[in-house]
């Protein structure tokens, strides 16, 4: 039977994440959802904690041993090719959902909700060092830009990682191998302007910042300048024009940025204390 969901998860070097994205997941295990993992690291540990999870939970576990390296985004569309629900959900290795009954809920939402063809989770930003998460943007908010100004997106990613975004097998969109610190969100800018039909979950998806090997700290001290480089290839290489504004500085662009700021710390202050998720000494979250 086909399942209606796969949850698809690119592995490299992170065991520990994969484990415990599988545990939260043998909670809630039925037939409704299947799990792919293709591994492209270089050591067995992520194969023995899929082993393990195989033979002794009732998870239907697809498992794939990528031995020619091609690169992280490689990884994702290769998965994205090899899917067969109905619905894939890219899950990340170093983010995982808030283990309660909002996962039924979601498997509920997909078999009941057939006119969308977008899905898209809160987002809980939890940064490992400080020990402190960012709050979640409204959704009335997420909606009303996405449905006037989705080309926002490019200047702040206010949907959360790729982990965020669960949609139809039958959109047939990858992920850009040419782009890096602009990748999610180009990927979710032509899903959504293609397939403006979106429902948000009460599901959580929490994500993991500043954590080691994360392709966003490796970048970090470069990363304005490879923002502007990737703003030229989409203007360029996808005629996506009104990304212009942001590469110019004029009065407007300051003004804009100005009010954006004001705007965007007034938001994270009203929401400070509606935080979905208090990281506890007795949550074993992270090793």
């Amino acid at each position: 039977m086909r399942p209606k969901l796969n949850i698809v998860i690119p592995a490299f070097e992170y065991a520990f994440g994969v484990k415990r994205m599988l545990k939260i997941l043998s909670e809630n295990s039925n037939a409704e959802f299947e799990i792919i993992i293709s591994d492209d690291s270089n050591s067995n540990d992520v194969w023995e904690t899929v082993s393990w999870f195989i033979k002794e939970t009732d998870l239907s576990i697809r498992y794939v041993k990528t031995f020619v390296k091609t690169g992280a985004v490689d990884n994702w569309n290769y998965l994205l090719d090899i899917s067969s629900a109905e619905y894939v959900w890219l899950m990340h290795h170093d983010d995982f959902i808030l283990n309660d009954d909002s996962f039924s809920l979601l498997l509920e939402s997909l078999s009941h909700d057939n006119s969308s063809d977008v899905f898209i989770s809160n987002c809980l930003t939890f940064d490992v060092i400080t020990k402190s998460t960012r709050p979640e943007v409204p959704r009335f908010i997420k909606k009303a830009i996405l449905q006037s100004y989705p080309e926002y997106l490019f200047k702040r990613n206010f949907i959360g990682p790729p982990s965020c975004l669960i949609f139809k097998r039958n959109i047939n969109f990858k992920y850009d191998s040419n782009l890096l610190l602009l990748v999610d969100v180009d990927f979710f800018y032509r899903v959504i302007k293609a397939f403006p039909n979106i429902t948000f979950l009460d599901i959580t998806v929490v994500s993991s910042e500043n954590l080691k090997g994360q392709i966003t700290s490796l970048i970090k001290n470069s990363r304005k300048d490879l923002e502007k480089t990737e703003l030229r290839y989409l203007v360029d290489s996808k005629k996506i024009l009104l990304l212009n504004f942001f590469l110019r500085k004029n009065l407007t662009s300051i003004l804009f940025r100005a009010f954006e700021i004001c705007l965007w710390s007034n938001i994270k202050f009203i929401t400070k204390a509606k935080s979905l998720f208090k990281m506890k000494n007795d949550y074993n979250f992270y090793d």
